[in-house]
């Protein structure tokens, strides 16, 4: 099975359990400070990847640290992430889970790419045309790249609008070329 079924298959599981009991935030909170506490804490992040630690002793160690902070549905399903050997999965199961929530919550992430930091009056006039445009509450994640000289790039899910003066001169320079010289 490939790494993104099984991360879909896990964050599956552990959304439905969250939606039953309505604790689909409290999961989300949960498991982000968990992997952000292995991140932090690397002699802990490879003592739970290590694979010669015995997996009652990962799940030992969970019991005793995290018990206290963590709510038992988490702690059972850290445990059975162990007891499968999916601890490497972790953290897809994760942005799995942020994408679970995120479609359940109808909010729509949207990469932007510009050239400088986005004006904060652009940034509010895009989200409020990719919000009448789709339906959806938009997360815009904005980067910067000084190589697309000017404009924009935005990436919707699958699709890709490029309105870049890079992907213009390109463009240019292409026709440019093929005019024949006489």
């Amino acid at each position: 099975m490939r790494q993104s079924e099984i991360a879909k298959r896990y964050s599956l599981a552990l959304f439905e359990l969250g939606k039953e009991g309505d604790k689909l935030f409290i999961y989300r909170d949960e498991l982000g400070s968990f992997i952000q506490i292995m991140e932090e804490y690397l002699d802990f992040k490879k003592l739970f990847f290590h694979p010669r630690v015995k997996r009652e002793d990962k799940k030992l160690l969970l019991e005793k640290v995290f018990s206290a902070n963590l709510s038992r549905e988490l702690l059972n399903f850290l445990k059975l992430i162990i007891d499968r050997r999916r601890e490497f999965f972790l953290q897809d199961i994760y942005k799995a889970y942020l994408a679970l929530l995120d479609k359940e919550e109808n909010i729509l992430e949207v990469e932007v790419l510009s050239a400088i930091s986005l004006p904060e009056e652009l940034r509010v006039k895009l989200e409020e045309k990719l919000k009448t445009l789709s339906g959806s509450k938009i997360r815009i994640k904005e980067q910067v790249d000084p190589e697309i000289i000017g404009g924009l790039i935005i990436k919707i899910g699958d699709r890709l609008i490029d309105g870049s003066i890079r992907k213009d001169l390109e463009s240019l320079r292409n026709q440019i070329v093929q005019i024949p010289v006489s």
